[in-house]
C-alpha cells in the first residue's frame, strides 16, 4: 500500500499494482539504481535483476572497475538486460576532477565491448581534502570529464551532483550541468519534504538550464542522521519515493527517482 500525495498535501492509498492512474504513475516514478559490484555480497545477478524490475526500475548503473568490464559485469549486464532493464556504466572517482582524462581513459575501456546504453559518473570532488578550496577548479575538471566521456563514447552522460553546489558554487554546478545529458542529484534525505527541500535550488537551477534531473534516495548505512533509509522498511522508503513523484510530476525536467544502491534496497526489510 502506498500514500500517494496531492499538491495541497493531503494523501490517499493506492496501490503499486492498482490500474489506473494513480498506480502508473507511482511505478513510473521509480526510475533507476546503482549497482556497486564492491565487496559485499553481491547476491545472484538474476535476483538482483528481477527485484529491480518488480520494483519499477527502469535503469540500472552497473559499476565498471578501472580496467574494464570482467567477467562478473558481464554476467550482471546480461541479467539486467534479461530482466528489460537499460544499462549504463558506473564509474568515477574524486581525482578524475583533478585529472580528467583519466575518465575518457576509463570510458573507452569500459565501452570496448559495447556493453552499455548510457554513461554514469560518480567522481564528487567535494570528498577531496582540498574542498572547497579547489572547488571552482575541480568543478571544472568535473565538467571536462563529463565532455571528455561524451566525446569519446558518443553515448548519453548522466553525472552525480551534490545538491548543495547550486547554492554555494553556482557557477560550477552550471559548468558541470552543461557539460552533461542529464544529473543525478544526491538528494539523500528520508522523508518527502526534506528531500525536496535539500534540493530545491538545485531543482530551479536545473530547469532554468533546461537540463533532465533525476532525485536520488540513500540505502546504506550513514552517520549523518535523517539521511538513508538503512533501518527502515521497505515500504516506508517506497511511500516517501511515491510522495515525491506526486508532488513533482508537473515539472518538466523531472524524470524519476534513483535509489542507492540495489543490494542495499533489496536488503531492506519488507
Amino acid at each position: 500500500m502506498f500514500v500517494v500525495f496531492g499538491e495541497n498535501g493531503s494523501a490517499r492509498s493506492a496501490r503499486r499494482d492498482q490500474p489506473g492512474e494513480d498506480g502508473a504513475a507511482i511505478r513510473s516514478v521509480m526510475d533507476a539504481a546503482w549497482v556497486w559490484l564492491d565487496d559485499r555480497e553481491p547476491g545472484n545477478a538474476e535476483m538482483l535483476a528481477g527485484f529491480a524490475g518488480a520494483r519499477g526500475a527502469r535503469e540500472v548503473f552497473v559499476s565498471v572497475p578501472w580496467r574494464g568490464p570482467d567477467q562478473r559485469v558481464v554476467e550482471t549486464v546480461a541479467a539486467m538486460r534479461r530482466a528489460g532493464l537499460r544499462v549504463s556504466a558506473l564509474g568515477g572517482s574524486g581525482e578524475w576532477a583533478k585529472q580528467p582524462q583519466l575518465a575518457r581513459e576509463w570510458s573507452v575501456r569500459a565501452t570496448a565491448g559495447g556493453l552499455f546504453d548510457d554513461m554514469h559518473l560518480d567522481i564528487e570532488p567535494w570528498t577531496l581534502p582540498n574542498w572547497p578550496a579547489s572547488g571552482a577548479a575541480l568543478l571544472a575538471g568535473l565538467a571536462q570529464a563529463a565532455a571528455l566521456v561524451s566525446a569519446t563514447t558518443g553515448l548519453s552522460v548522466d553525472v552525480d551532483l551534490a545538491p548543495h553546489l547550486a547554492h554555494t558554487h553556482p557557477a560550477g554546478f552550471a559548468e558541470v550541468v552543461a557539460s552533461a545529458d542529464a544529473v543525478t542529484l544526491m538528494s539523500y534525505r528520508d522523508t518527502v519534504q526534506d528531500v525536496l527541500a535539500v534540493s530545491t535550488q538545485a531543482r530551479r537551477s536545473l530547469t532554468r538550464l533546461g537540463r533532465r534531473y533525476r532525485l536520488a534516495v540513500d540505502t546504506l548505512p550513514s552517520g549523518d542522521p535523517g539521511t538513508s533509509f538503512a533501518g527502515h522498511s521497505r515500504c516506508e522508503m517506497e511511500l516517501v519515493v511515491a510522495g515525491i513523484g506526486e508532488l513533482l510530476r508537473g515539472e518538466r525536467d523531472f524524470a524519476g527517482v534513483v535509489v542507492h544502491d540495489l543490494l542495499g534496497w533489496r536488503s531492506l526489510p519488507p
